[in-house]
């Protein structure tokens, strides 16, 4: 654990944090707009509020209210135009929160970045269209896993206890999903080769299983300190809401890249640092 913590220090890893928040801030809202516009169009848009919704089981509530409030803008007025410019802007965005995260964690396994910057550029997309696809397969399980498990249980000719099997079962899988897209970024984001010390793919790595249950914890700690102790808007007025989800960004991706440093003392000797 002392380890860890002076890794943290030596490392950078809460300025690297302040930095990640910045870039997501700016690929948050593409996103909004992206998933809103698909969405509106599809025969689900009924249950648009729902899952926007369930966000403010871990966001604070004045970041919430900024989020929902630009999700209802969009929502009222959906638009064919803005699914190119959405996803366009939200990979791009994202892919350099994604090239943020790759440094930081070249740094905490020693590994300098010698990949031509197109390649690093290239990994950093694809981790990010790799990590989504988990995080959206986890949703899909959560808001249509009661549907799913009827579809099954119906091809599948079984019985009611078949759902009942699998309305417990699909969230380990939605758990396992998490922990696989965070682990696929601890596995290829640095620049190791293959067999070197600290590039054995493991499922369920102490880094990543820091990572899930320290945001969750902070992600509700700071949701229960926000709305018992603190008054974003009292303080920074109509910015309240933009501090606060900048707050719980900042966070997020301090919990990944703490994890990193986690994984990379698990794996590597604490001579080399």
């Amino acid at each position: 654990m002392t380890a860890v913590w002076n890794r943290l220090f030596e490392d950078e890893i809460f300025g690297r944090s302040a930095q990640l928040a910045y870039y997501w801030l700016f690929s948050l809202f593409p996103l909004l707009i992206f998933l809103t516009a698909l969405l509106a169009f599809l025969p689900i848009q009924h249950r648009l509020d729902q899952w926007i919704g369930m966000l403010s089981n871990v966001l604070p509530a004045q970041a919430f209210a900024l989020l929902n409030d630009a999700f209802q803008r969009i929502a009222r007025q959906p638009r064919h135009d803005l699914l190119s410019f959405g996803i366009l802007t939200t990979i791009w965005a994202a892919s350099t929160g994604m090239e943020a995260i790759i440094t930081s964690l070249n740094t905490a396994f020693d590994a300098p970045e010698t990949r031509p910057w197109w390649k690093e550029r290239s990994l950093a997309i694809a981790l990010t269209l790799g990590l989504a696809a988990f995080i959206i397969a986890a949703l899909a399980l959560i808001f249509f896993g009661e549907n799913i498990g009827e579809q099954l249980a119906t091809a599948l000719g079984s019985s009611r206890t078949f759902e009942t099997i699998w309305a417990v079962a699909q969230w380990p899988i939605v758990i396992i999903l998490v922990f696989l897209g965070i682990d696929l970024v601890y596995y290829f984001a640095p620049n190791l080769r293959r067999g070197e010390q600290g590039r054995r793919w493991e499922m369920f790595t102490p880094g990543a299983i820091f990572a899930v249950a320290f945001w969750l914890l902070i992600s509700l700690g700071l949701r229960f300190y926000v709305s018992q102790f603190t008054a974003f808007n009292a303080t920074y007025g109509t910015l309240g809401g933009v501090m606060a989800l900048m707050l719980w960004l900042y966070l997020t991706g301090l919990a990944i890249l703490v994890g990193g440093e986690i994984n990379s003392v698990m794996r590597t000797a604490p001579s080399s640092h």
